[in-house]
């Protein structure tokens, strides 16, 4: 279930900047940026003199999406209610669809054209003058593109964007851990009911920056909480999600990132009885173990005696993650709860002993 759009990015006021969002916004009174992070969207259009042209690129389309409602939104409050929208696939018409542009609406004074660009490549390039040529007041354009390769962002038709005076483009890069949670906090903001801190770091993990996820479970939690000032505690979370499966599976990862194998066994024990797939909890510790392996992760507190802070051989962790995934879609081997079981015993120590 969908829900409204999501904030674009986190908090700038109490988080670090993201590695990628190294370019400060101009003063609005003065000439439009050439190019925005994500967050500063909203004070963009806020300004006294907001571009009239906006190229919106970025992998998760999600938020992509929610940026170029953002702009819908702007242009709604300045009087421009109609919108037409263009797919752009391989196949599209360009010459038919800027003439169509250039005549106009004939029931409208104003209308805001948006490009969801599908395809990419040397026609764009030349088509960029035209389509910025045919920006008017009366006449914004928005075109979103799902693509933050570096052939996309060096292509002529990028550099189009870039170099005109009244156009702006807005990088929607993903978040990384730490700034998801940020992420999360500020998008459960308007649940009808404030969420508790343990209900608040379970959605964090169960939606794993899955921008999708977070807003499908967001909506629901909006559709079925009956508003109050109380607190949603993570049990009611659970039941208002009614994923007790997959949930549980992130509270399973989290005992064994920390080193704690008996609540690991324990919590292993009661997925195989409420009858989880177990691949499912193998691809969730797969995807957590991958972001807490990679330099850019998070790391673990310091004195955590945990999987990571003691990890010995990553490269020797994630071959067996491997092997048991490879044994799991074959059929071969140990049957799957076992094999998960041998797994953890062979990661963390037995209780009272130190090491992995």
């Amino acid at each position: 279930m969908s829900s409204g759009p999501l904030p674009l990015g986190y908090d700038e006021r109490v988080d670090a900047p993201h590695r990628h969002d190294r370019q400060a916004p101009r003063p609005a009174s003065g000439p439009p940026p050439v190019k925005v992070p994500a967050p500063t969207l909203p004070r963009l259009l806020a300004g006294t003199s907001p571009p009239l042209a906006y190229l919106l690129v970025g992998s998760e389309v999600p938020r992509v999406l929610d940026g170029a409602e953002l702009v819908r939104a702007h242009f709604r409050a300045h009087g421009i209610v109609e919108r037409e929208l263009a797919v752009a696939d391989r196949g599209f018409d360009w010459e038919a669809w800027l003439a169509a542009r250039a005549n106009g609406s004939l029931f409208a004074a104003a209308r805001l054209s948006e490009v969801r660009l599908l395809e990419s490549g040397a026609p764009l390039g030349r088509l960029a003058p035209r389509l910025l040529a045919s920006v008017t007041e009366a006449s914004p354009l928005v075109v979103t593109a799902f693509s933050l390769e570096k052939t996309f962002r060096t292509s002529a038709f990028y550099r189009h964007w870039e170099e005109a005076g009244h156009a702006v483009v807005v990088e929607i890069w993903p978040l990384r851990p730490r700034e998801w949670t940020a992420y999360v906090a500020r998008a459960a903001r308007d649940l009808p009911r404030p969420l508790a801190p343990e209900a608040l770091a379970l959605l964090t993990r169960a939606s794993e920056d899955n921008v999708q996820a977070l807003r499908d479970a967001l909506g629901r939690l909006r559709l079925l909480t009956a508003p109050g000032t109380e607190p949603l505690s993570r049990e009611e979370v659970v039941t208002l999600l009614d994923d007790e499966p997959r949930l549980g599976a992130f509270d399973f990862v989290e005992a064994v990132l920390a080193g704690d194998l008996r609540t690991a066994l324990r919590r292993l024990a009661v997925l195989e009885r409420l009858g989880t797939e177990p691949l499912l909890v193998l691809g969730a510790l797969t995807h957590r173990l991958r972001a807490e392996f990679l330099p850019t992760g998070p790391r673990p507190p310091p004195g955590r005696r945990g999987l990571v802070s003691s990890a010995g051989d990553p490269a020797r962790r994630w071959r067996d993650l491997v092997r048991l995934d490879r044994a799991f879609k074959t059929g071969r081997g140990l049957p799957p709860w076992r094999a998960l079981e041998n797994l953890v015993r062979a990661w963390l120590p037995p209780p009272g002993r130190s090491g992995v």
